[in-house]
C-alpha cells in the first residue's frame, strides 16, 4: 500500500485507523464496537493486512468498510479511501431541494451519544417538517 512516486510516501489505512484510535484513547474494541467489525477485523485492517488474506498481499477493501471506518473515527471519508489506494467518491448533486434535505437527514447515528442525540434531534424533525412541506407543494 505504498505510493508508487519516487521519495513520496502516502499514509496507509492501517497507519490512519491507527493514529486516529490513539488520538481518540480508542482500542480496536472500541472501534469494532461502532463498526460492526470484529475487533479481528480491525486489527489486521490496522497492521495494513488484506482483508481475507493470510498472507496479506494487497487486496482492494471494500467502499463500504472504509467508509463505515472513516465515519466512525469522524475523519475525512475521502482520506479513509486514499489511505486505502481507493479513488475518491463521487457525489452526485441533487436534484431537488427535497432530495438535498433528504440526504441530509440520512447519516449514520451509530456512535453519537444519547445527548448528540437529543442535540440534534429539533433540527431533524425541523427537517421532517420541511419534507412534509414540500411533498405537499409538490401535490397541489
Amino acid at each position: 500500500m505504498v505510493a508508487k512516486r519516487a521519495n513520496e510516501r502516502h499514509e496507509t489505512l492501517g497507519e490512519l485507523i491507527t493514529s486516529r484510535l490513539l488520538e481518540l484513547g480508542w482500542s480496536n474494541a472500541e472501534l469494532a464496537r461502532r463498526t460492526g467489525f470484529s475487533t479481528t477485523y480491525i486489527g489486521n485492517l490496522a497492521r495494513d493486512i488484506a482483508p481475507g488474506t493470510k498472507t496479506g498481499k494487497p487486496k482492494r477493501i471494500p467502499d463500504e468498510t472504509v467508509e463505515r471506518i472513516a465515519k466512525a473515527l469522524n475523519i475525512p471519508i475521502d482520506r479513509a479511501r486514499t489511505a486505502a489506494g481507493l479513488s475518491k467518491r463521487e457525489r452526485p448533486s441533487p436534484n431537488t431541494v427535497e432530495e438535498a434535505l433528504n440526504n441530509a437527514l440520512f447519516f449514520d447515528q451509530k456512535g453519537l451519544s444519547e445527548k448528540d442525540i437529543e442535540t440534534l434531534r429539533p433540527f431533524l424533525e425541523m427537517m421532517d417538517r420541511e419534507i412534509d412541506r414540500l411533498k405537499e407543494k409538490k401535490e397541489q
